[in-house]
């Protein structure tokens, strides 16, 4: 798995320590509270790099340089099942906690594509627009003053940040929306008519 199907954050029943489980280690370890402690630091350490990693880790890969990885601690974890043989997170405990992590993360993560692509989408009729507009005024200033110099639009150019779809309105100078259609506005054929007669 690549290192980003891991999290930062385990998600951890805070029941934890109520757990059967962890009584049936209590009862296992004769009251020990030393060993009991060590007993479950080398659980929880198994849990956390398994949360990590993105896939369930053996206590000995798991265990920090500093801790001891006690076998007959080991084999009492396996015995009550807070490990499986392969000294790992049981499967079916795993998957209820990590499984529905790993599920919501990926529909975060296709909703963000989605998303994606819609800006793109809308990127695409801005910039449509755009070049229709700038067509438009191109073959409006097509001909030229008597004094040589190229006429300037009859109509003042529509930007695109202001209107981006057929339906959308033009917002006024003075930041108010003006409820003009684009569709109401001048089309490329009126503005090259212009440009004809001017």
């Amino acid at each position: 798995m690549s290192r980003d199907d891991g999290f930062a954050v385990a998600d951890v029943c805070v029941n934890l320590y109520d757990d059967d489980k962890v009584k049936q280690l209590y009862r296992e370890l004769g009251g020990d509270l030393g060993r009991m402690g060590h007993a479950m630091m080398l659980c929880e350490a198994a849990l956390l790099a398994s949360w990590r990693d993105g896939h369930r880790r053996t206590v000995h890969e798991a265990a920090p340089i500093w801790m001891t990885v006690d076998d007959e601690l080991v084999a009492v974890l396996v015995r009550v099942g807070l490990l499986d043989r392969g000294l790992r997170r049981p499967v079916k405990s795993w998957n209820t906690w990590f499984g529905p992590a790993h599920d919501r993360r990926e529909a975060r993560r296709d909703a963000g594509r989605i998303g994606g692509l819609r800006a793109r989408g809308k990127r695409s009729i801005q910039d449509a627009l755009e070049k229709r507009d700038s067509t438009a005024i191109s073959t409006a200033t097509a001909s030229q003053h008597p004094t040589g110099r190229q006429a300037g639009p009859s109509v003042r150019p529509i930007r695109p940040n202001h209107a981006r779809r057929a339906g959308d309105t033009v917002q006024g100078t003075n930041g108010k929306n003006d409820a003009v259609p684009l569709s109401k506005l001048v089309s490329a054929e009126a503005l090259a008519a212009a440009g004809r007669k001017s």
